[in-house]
């Protein structure tokens, strides 16, 4: 019987391996200064080994995955587990959905980093995937230390608080009117990819105040006009000083009509719109078949589904305010909902999918969103109700209208007419306002905590974190040519610029303004090749054709505006309360902002309370041992308001590597089988799977097995040996690039019993 001791180098302290590729810790060769000779029908075995970790762990395909959830909690087990963010009972009820984050994605299966390299590589991803404007590159990940500098995982830090322009004031919020390049016209599918639309003007004003961005058109129109823009997405905000709003004046869209007056002239008004919708950037099979071409929506929308739907606003939008200026029968045949020629209508694009008795809708696209009209006349916060304080001139009793204000023949209260709609986000809740010539505001509906389901708009769930202003007229039917001349302005716009400053990787210039590309706005959700560009969820399963799932977040009970919760057993509609609360925001309290009940969590192992979360397995590589999901908690000495989150590890990372390291021997003729790759192999041992015990991932290891394996050399003469050829792999048989320093293994042979 013989040992044969082995090493790559000679000092076992030094850490520094040999730069010729024959004594590498992972692959080294050792040479005899004389032949050894290995008697007949011998046998060899793995005796023992010391390696040396780098500091890195290799991150194999099976711990590169976790989710990233942004909503009210789920119980566990019906309970809230001693954690008042769990509040919902189960997914159907919650407005999001876990979000995949792949590490290193589009690299190789195996990825060698160290501790730092991996916090780096979480928030990168992080970053990338949390497309939420009030976090969009405010995630930070950083390593955990003690006072003496020893790692003891990571720090997870999620910033919604959006500084203002030159950090004058914390959460300050910045109103940009888009600028002209960033137009786009909203019906003509190629113009999303970087034409400027017709109509569009964005005058510089002389005391260099953000300018007001004017939407006309110029002539007569065959077809709806419109334009959306490729501009940082509306801010997410609101507190009393802070309102994260869009603003639209529509003065001159309704010009020529005096209220109070009961004649009705189309030929000199327009049909208008203006509202906030998410991006989409692909031309969809479902509207090419229906011949709608120019229609640039998402694949899972079509504009003619329901009854509620007018041919002249084809386009998807999430929430807006219109009137038309004849009477028009909503949908196929005009036998829908009645709109009135003047009616200033709120529309929200929604599932729809049980009708009044209860039952599926028929139909295939019985499941897909629809423009629906939300009678704000029903919901009490407005002022519209019947009784509410927005009816009626001076001395004029209050109409009982049950119907929507009309701005042809209704008057305000204060005797002014309509001037400017206002579109105000808190969360996921939405206020629209409008606001009179005589400078007095009316709310047309909010939401409130009290109020029944279908008394609310529908959550900005999700699919709509992102949204952006979107404007149309349609002028088809002005004779006049005097009166074909109308416009819609932007007059506000609270984008989230700051949080789309990123050195490098600029779509907001330091000024505010827009970064460009061949004089256009570079990058944004137009071109997310571009600097500066990116995709939000919606858009990006849109791009990777995984439609359905943001239609199957749409479509859940809370969202879906023909859910039974709505319903009772005849059919009509309930007092049944909102399933999801977020206090109250009516007043826009900074002391109960929705962020209090909406919290990032990670999911690090599959759950069966947060789903679908395939595949999540990074629960030990951060520190999150035997906890599958870990909540954030809010900073409570945060200053101005409540919207920064932390969690960190709870448990030092046990770097366990996740690919088992093998001995080979290459150069002898003992064989074995390497069934994952289907060969056969020269691999002698397997060696134990370690756990890292020293808290900065580094260090020396000494392992033996605790039986040998032998396996026979097959050799019926004996060996005459002269140099021995080691090489440490993974189980695809690539070097472990893991080690480093000096490697020693030690062989023993024996004749076969």
């Amino acid at each position: 019987m013989s040992l044969v001791v082995l090493s790559n180098q000679q000092s076992e302290s030094e850490l520094l391996g040999q730069e010729s590729s024959i004594f590498k810790p992972y692959s080294f060769r050792n040479a005899l200064s004389s032949t050894l000779t290995i008697p007949r029908n011998s046998q060899i075995a793995l005796q023992s080994a010391k390696i040396n970790l780098d500091g890195s762990v290799m991150i194999g395909g099976d711990s590169k995955v976790f989710y990233l959830y942004f909503g009210q909690g789920i119980k566990f087990n019906g309970s809230t587990h001693g954690n008042s963010w769990n509040t919902i009972d189960d997914m159907e009820q919650s407005t999001a959905v876990p979000i995949r984050i792949n590490l290193f994605d589009g690299v190789s299966p195996t990825t060698k980093v160290n501790s730092n390299e991996l916090g780096e590589a979480v928030e990168k991803a992080l970053r990338e995937s949390f497309t939420h404007p009030q976090f969009m590159n405010r995630v930070e990940v950083q390593p955990k230390l003690t006072a003496t500098g020893d790692f003891q995982g990571y720090e997870f830090a999620f910033r919604a608080g959006i500084l203002g322009n030159g950090g004058a004031a914390a959460y300050q919020l910045n109103n940009y009117i888009p600028p002209t390049g960033s137009a786009l016209a909203l019906l003509q599918w190629q113009k999303r990819y970087g034409g400027v639309a017709n109509g569009w003007l964005y005058p510089a004003n002389p005391d260099g105040t953000p300018a007001a961005g004017k939407f006309s058109l110029p002539i007569l129109f065959g077809s709806t006009a419109s334009v959306t823009f490729n501009v940082p997405p509306l801010a997410n905000v609101g507190t009393t000083n802070l309102k994260a709003e869009c603003e639209y004046d529509i003065t001159e869209a309704v010009l020529g009509k005096v209220a109070g007056q009961p004649d009705i002239d189309p030929t000199t008004t327009v049909k208008w719109f203006c509202g906030l919708g998410r991006s989409s950037t692909g031309r969809q099979g479902d509207q090419v078949r229906q011949g709608a071409r120019n229609n640039i929506n998402p694949s899972y929308y079509r504009y003619n589904n329901g009854s509620d739907y007018l041919q002249w606003l084809k386009f998807f939008y999430d929430v807006g305010v219109f009137m038309t200026n004849e009477n028009q029968g909503g949908g196929s045949g005009g036998g829908g909902y009645q709109y009135l020629a003047g009616d200033m209508n709120v529309g929200q694009c929604v599932c729809d999918t049980f009708d009044n008795a209860g039952n599926v809708r028929g139909g295939g696209a019985r499941f897909m969103p629809k423009m629906k009209v939300y009678p704000y006349w029903n919901d009490p916060t407005s002022s519209f109700t019947a009784g509410g304080s927005a009816w009626g001139g001076a001395g004029t009793a209050e109409p009982n209208p049950l119907r929507p204000f009309n701005l042809f023949t209704d008057v305000l209260n204060d005797g002014g007419t309509v001037s400017r709609v206002m579109f105000r986000v808190n969360g996921e809740t939405c206020k629209i306002l409008i606001e009179s010539t005589a400078r007095t505001q009316y709310i047309i509906c909010d939401y409130d905590d009290t109020n029944d389901a279908h008394q609310n708009l529908k959550p900005l769930s999700q699919d709509c974190w992102n949204l952006y202003p979107m404007m149309a007229m349609n002028n088809q039917r002005v004779t006049a040519a005097g009166s074909r001349q109308k416009s819609l302005t932007i007059t506000r716009f609270s984008g989230a610029n700051d949080n789309f400053r990123v050195p490098g990787n600029e779509w907001v210039n330091a000024d505010g303004t827009l970064a460009t590309h061949n004089g256009l706005p570079a990058g944004g959700w137009n071109d997310p090749s571009l600097p500066g560009g990116y995709r939000d969820w919606n858009a990006h399963l849109e791009q990777n054709s995984q439609g359905e799932a943001v239609q199957g977040l749409m479509g859940r009970p809370f969202i879906n505006r023909g859910s039974l919760i709505y319903r009772d057993a005849g059919g009509g509609l309930v007092a049944a309360p909102n399933p999801v609360k977020y206090g109250n925001v009516t007043g826009n309290d900074p002391t109960d902002l929705v962020y209090n009940l909406q919290r990032p969590a990670l999911i690090l192992q599959d759950s069966n309370r947060y789903t679908p979360t395939p595949e999540a397995s990074s629960a030990q590589i951060l520190g999150f041992k035997n906890i599958p999901v870990q909540n954030t908690e809010i900073d409570q000495t945060a200053t101005g308001s409540k919207v920064d989150w932390y969690m960190s590890s709870t448990s030092v990372p046990n770097f366990v590597s996740t690919k088992s390291i093998f001995v080979r021997l290459d150069n002898f003729t003992q064989e074995s089988v390497n069934a994952f790759r289907g060969n056969i192999s020269k691999i002698i041992a397997h060696l134990p799977r370690f756990v890292q015990e020293a808290p900065s991932g580094e260090g020396a290891m000494y392992l033996e097995p605790a039986e040998r394996v032998y396996l026979d050399l097959n050799n019926s003469d004996v060996l005459r040996v002269n140099s021995f050829d080691v090489s440490l792999v993974y189980q695809d048989e690539t070097y472990a690039t893991s080690l480093q320093g000096s490697t020693i293994i030690v062989l023993h042979i024996r004749p076969k019993e």
